[in-house]
């Protein structure tokens, strides 16, 4: 009886496991494309925006930043947020000859069946570290620093997953 145990789950573990495999491929693949659209932005402006209706940073906030990183023209995004502050700060680094200032208002408006409400939001010139840009000037590649605003770091919030891996092979090699 034990034995059909083990092999149904092995079953079970292996169609699991075999369906998630295509989606990871498709992921991994996705985020390597998005990364080398990432490079090839070259910011030249900032846009400091005021967002209502961001419930946090880590779901609201990295929901903001794929959507705007998508359009290929988006750099950076990075917030000033508080927990339970009605209105918070975006900080958009972009490529103004790819991306309008109304067209990211546009995005994060229309986000989420518009949850968030865009407010006030102010455009200035991009301003990268030229020390930065002439200690690299050798090389091929060349880092940009930004100067952000300082903005307080908030608590992180983590969750600890068991490896599916060591409980399968657990239960497997139990007697």
């Amino acid at each position: 009886m034990r034995t059909i145990h083990k092999i149904i789950l092995v079953g079970f573990s292996a169609v699991l496991l075999g369906g998630c495999s295509s989606s990871t491929t498709n992921q991994v693949e996705n985020s390597e494309q998005s990364v080398s659209e990432k490079i090839a932005v070259i910011p030249n402006k900032m846009l400091s925006v005021e967002i209502e209706g961001m419930t946090c940073e880590m779901g609201c906030g990295s929901e903001i930043r794929k959507e705007l990183t998508a359009t290929g023209a988006v750099e950076r995004v990075k917030f000033d947020f508080k927990m339970g502050r009605d209105v918070n700060t975006a900080f958009i680094s972009f490529d103004d000859s790819k991306i309008s200032k109304q067209k990211i208002e546009e995005i994060i408006a229309t986000m989420n069946k518009k949850q968030f409400t865009v407010g006030s939001a102010s455009v200035e010139d991009y301003k990268a570290d030229n020390s930065t840009k002439s200690a690299n000037a050798s090389s091929t590649t060349s880092k940009v620093q930004v100067d952000f605003p300082d903005i307080e770091p908030t608590e992180a919030f983590t969750i600890n997953i068991p490896n599916f891996i060591d409980l399968l092979l657990g239960v497997l090699i139990r007697k």
